[in-house]
């Protein structure tokens, strides 16, 4: 019988419990039977849990009174072909918001979706490149044997396409990723450095990020991400002083410039917009050269 105090409990159950990696969970697409296992929680947390008492709680809950981040600026695009910014998605780059996405589109860039690991170049007309987080030192050696894919992106980068590279994407610009048995295995190049496994935590955590010189952000404005890696790069960059926002800590990171932003920290656009503005008037004025 529940107690009075509680909306429930789950019981641990060991046929629920999700292998973890170096990074974290292991992600549903290498989970099997996921969609059974997910039915059969929901069956054991109905049988401890009051769903009424956590739907009364809710409803007492005052409304959030979110505003839009931006206003809708669609008709900027009118009688135009949108910006093309091509982002990296396949198993070596997986981790990815949402809300960027979509606030990326919001100022009028049309995505497309490529693999680092299949396909054998960029997508056509690509007038930006998205190089987000993931986990390409599993799969480094599939990497390295895309050679025209590397040297595309290579090429595409030295000719001044706008790129953003968190985490995953920084590495992937490296010239070698060195993972923990010490092999080394080639990458883009963009970057004259290599990264490698540290064995442990390299650094974890909230920041809020501001640019020493403006390329991405406006004067003054900061955007909010997080770290969470165990590699470490020769060239982790200094173009920007990361803040943490409990402790004060700060440290410089990440490599900038008129079109580049490339580091380890994972971003979050709407904490401020004008990052992912600036990101979509860069590939419009790339394409419009």
């Amino acid at each position: 019988e529940l107690d009075s105090t509680a909306a429930g409990c789950f019981l641990e159950r060991k046929q629920f419990q999700i292998q973890s990696r170096h990074l974290g969970l292991r992600l549903p697409d290498e989970l099997e039977n996921v969609k059974e296992q997910l039915k059969e929680a929901a069956e054991a947390f109905k049988k401890t849990v009051s769903m009424d008492e956590i739907l009364r709680i809710a409803e007492e809950a005052q409304d959030l009174g979110m505003t839009d981040v931006i206003p809708s600026e669609g008709n900027k695009w009118q009688g135009r072909e949108h910006p093309v910014i091509a982002v990296a998605r396949d198993e070596a780059f997986c981790f990815y918001y949402g809300d960027n996405f979509r606030l990326l589109q919001e100022y009028g860039a049309e995505l497309v979706f490529f693999s680092p690991i299949h396909d054998t170049g960029l997508p056509e007309k690509c007038n930006g490149l998205l190089l987000g987080g993931g986990y390409p030192e599993l799969f480094a050696k599939e990497l390295e044997r895309n050679t025209t894919m590397l040297e595309q992106v290579r090429m595409a980068v030295k000719a001044g396409v706008p790129v953003v590279a968190e985490c995953g994407g920084f590495l992937y610009l490296h010239e070698n990723i060195i993972d923990k048995d010490g092999n080394s295995y080639k990458m883009a190049g963009v970057i004259p450095a290599d990264c490698y496994d540290t064995g442990k935590l390299v650094r974890f955590g909230y920041i809020e990020i501001k640019e020493k010189e403006n390329h991405f952000l406006k004067n003054g404005t900061v955007i909010r991400g997080h770290e969470f890696h165990y590699y470490d790069s020769g060239e982790n960059g200094a173009d920007c002083l990361a803040v943490k926002p409990v402790s004060g800590k700060e440290y410089s990171c990440i490599l900038t410039g008129k079109n580049y932003w490339m580091g380890f920290p994972h971003l979050y656009y709407p904490s401020c917009p004008s990052f992912a503005r600036h990101f979509v008037e860069k590939a419009a004025e790339y394409k419009r050269r």
